[in-house]
């Protein structure tokens, strides 16, 4: 304030304004530049990409020696980072090895712990351009000269053009190409993006090759040059040149009554690599002696000469007049060709008086038509427990045992409708329904053998509420049969937190002593709990102690709104103090027994978690009455806790409860 003379006052203000500045950014005490990659693309699986640079010290005078570093990979929004450590002279070195899912552009950089800024150089980049092929190994039977289609299903991510195999010198185990074998020039194939298809050529083996070898084709395609795109590995053997018949069905069980007439049709295939020349027919009784004249050929009996890959049908009719004995009676047809090679088809034959009823079974299994361990044909299964019950008389039960032929018989059943439940060790229950008509009935069942046998056992982990299922697995490996295997049986979900994942690799594996054909798999479809991204695809065939692996990655996503009283998707309370959650991995096989027996056969693994205040052993509801779960789906194929269903050839009266009577045993 401001006073005059005249007591006059003014006043002036004065403002003044402070202002902080922001302390200086620390910058980093060092450095670090990627100075290489190599290479610049990856063609193929197991190519790692290899990154390297150098640490300095902010001077740039000085390196900077055995410093934290991370290397950042980016891929459109997708970022991988990397902790690595500079050595003694500020060197640093990563190899990445991608896989099928990581196709595409990946850019590159590397910075101090500490930056939170990332800035990426164009020209630190490299590709993934992988293509995945399957099978990659295959086995080869050589007959003679003609040359053979080879195939193996390529898959993309980003499409390719002008794919074709070649043969190299430089891809064989012996670095030189072997002599005798040729590769036919195919034109080659495109393929869009993330699509499927066969790569296939014609590989040529001559004699001068020898009787067994290996040679290994290389994928190829313009775009990248001589970089192998893939390799398919042939494993061959030359086998006799000549023919091989093969008869179906291998066996016919006939049951008739006296004075009746009954006509069976047989086919007779030649699935060797030649003709099979002046093929003829003859029938004999179990003594080799020929048979009467009341069971004969209704078709010729002088063959010719069947190609190969062709078939051919005969008929053979049985006509029993009234003198003949009632009982069983045993013939074989015997299959002659040039080379005096014979081919024997077993016919049984059961004769009753009409009005009364037989009832014979034959049972097989994965077993019949090979041998024992004495070098004794095995003709079905031995010491089996048939259960029948009349459908109409529920008391009316018999229990009856198979013979070493796998054949059991019942005389003066009352003609009508009987249940029947057939069990015995290592073998997977069977049960139906059939109608007894007077005079003989046959039954013929194939029962599958348990190769797999899975205990469980629910265990609490560390985390409160938390469980794990302990599998122990135990799978026989000297069985005429495909034994598929998963390796784990059981991956645990618990713990994932939204945004977290989990990775590894489930291998499927052929434990048995024969391939398993036409696989399919059914994978897990991502749900409101997890996303599933699995990155090998399947063969159709599996050879025997082959084994392949499915990488797979799981995410937990962020919760989502449940309506109060529902549970998620795939997951379903099996008591009050007990949830759980699970999402199988099943395939499914067929295989040809050497009876001609055709079987399909199936396994699964399983993505589970278990929570809650109560969950055990023994509070699961493993009959699945618990709620509304069913928990056989926790376990795969082939469990011994599993119970035997209906069989296939059964309707819905099998599943009655009187019918479940006859089995229970």
């Amino acid at each position: 304030m401001i006073a005059n003379r005249d007591n006059r006052t003014t006043t002036i203000t004065k403002t003044v304004l402070l202002q902080r500045e922001p302390p200086p950014i620390q910058a980093s005490p060092y450095l670090a530049e990627i100075m290489d990659i190599s290479p610049p693309v990856s063609w193929q699986p197991d190519q790692s990409i290899v990154l390297k640079g150098k640490a300095w010290t902010r001077e740039g005078t000085l390196p900077a020696k055995q410093q934290p570093l991370i290397l950042h990979l980016r891929r459109d929004e997708q970022i991988r980072s990397f902790h690595l450590n500079s050595d003694a002279e500020g060197n640093f070195h990563y190899s990445f090895m991608p896989k099928f899912s990581d196709n595409g552009q990946w850019q590159a950089t590397v910075t101090h712990p500490d930056e939170k800024e990332l800035h990426f150089q164009p020209e630190q980049s490299f590709r993934v351009e992988q293509l995945l092929f399957s099978p990659t190994q295959q086995a080869l039977a050589v007959s003679n000269n003609e040359p053979m289609r080879i195939s193996s299903e390529a898959t993309t991510a980003a499409s390719v053009k002008g794919l074709y195999w070649t043969l190299r010198a430089k891809d064989q185990p012996s670095k030189r190409l072997p002599a005798g074998v040729s590769l036919s020039k195919t034109p080659g194939i495109d393929i869009a993006a993330g699509k499927q298809a066969e790569l296939t050529t014609e590989l040529t083996i001559l004699p001068t090759a020898g009787s067994q070898g290996q040679v290994t084709l290389t994928a190829l395609s313009p775009l990248s040059a001589d970089h192998s795109r893939g390799q398919l590995s042939v494993n061959w053997h030359r086998v006799p040149d000549r023919a091989k018949l093969a008869l179906s069905p291998q066996r016919l069980n006939i049951g008739l009554t006296r004075g009746t007439l009954h006509t069976e049709t047989v086919q007779l295939k030649n699935e060797g690599n030649r003709p099979a020349e002046q093929l003829q027919l003859r029938l004999v009784d179990d003594q080799g002696k020929p048979a009467p004249d009341w069971i004969f050929f209704s078709s010729p009996t002088l063959l010719g000469t069947l190609a190969q890959g062709e078939s051919l049908l005969f008929e053979l009719t049985v006509v029993p007049p009234a003198t003949v004995d009632e009982g069983d009676y045993r013939f074989r047809v015997m299959i002659k060709d040039d080379r005096q090679a014979e081919l024997s088809l077993p016919v049984q034959l059961a004769i009753s008086q009409s009005g009364q009823s037989r009832l014979s079974f034959h049972l097989t299994d994965i077993y019949t038509a090979t041998k024992d361990k004495t070098g004794k044909d095995i003709a079905g299964i031995n010491g089996a427990t048939i259960v029948l019950q009349n459908e109409a008389v529920l008391s009316q039960l018999w229990t009856l045992t198979s013979n070493e032929q796998g054949e059991a018989s019942i005389e003066g059943l009352a003609p009508g409708t009987y249940l029947w439940r057939i069990s015995t060790d290592q073998h997977q229950s069977r049960q139906g329904r059939m109608v007894v008509n007077p005079g003989e009935n046959v039954q013929s069942v194939f029962l599958d053998y348990q190769t797999v046998t899975i205990h469980f056992e629910v265990k609490p982990t560390t985390i409160d509420d938390r469980y794990e299922i302990e599998l122990t697995t135990t799978f026989q490996t000297d069985v005429p049969a495909p034994v598929l295997v998963f390796s784990p049986a059981a991956i645990n979900l618990a713990g994932l937190t939204p945004g977290s994942e989990k990775r590894g690799t489930l291998t499927l594996s052929n434990h048995g002593l024969i391939h398993a054909e036409n696989i399919e798999m059914i994978l897990p479809a991502s749900d409101p709990r997890f996303t599933y991204h699995f990155t090998q695809s399947i063969p159709k065939t599996l050879l025997p102690g082959e084994q392949i692996s499915l990488g797979y990655r799981v995410t937990a996503r962020p919760p989502s709104v449940v309506e109060k009283g529902w549970m998620r998707r795939n997951e379903t309370a099996a008591n009050a103090g007990c949830s759980a959650y699970r999402a199988p991995v099943r395939v499914g096989w067929q295989s040809t027994c050497a009876s001609g027996q055709r079987v399909a056969q199936q396994s699964q693994a399983l993505f589970y978690e278990l929570s809650g205040a109560s969950c055990s052993q023994a509070n699961l509801p493993l009959d699945g009455q618990g709620g509304n779960v069913n928990f056989l789906d926790w376990l795969p194929i082939g469990s011994n806790i599993l119970t035997a269903g209906c069989a296939p050839d059964c309707d819905t009266g099998c599943c009655q409860p009187q019918g479940k009577v006859a089995g229970d045993r």
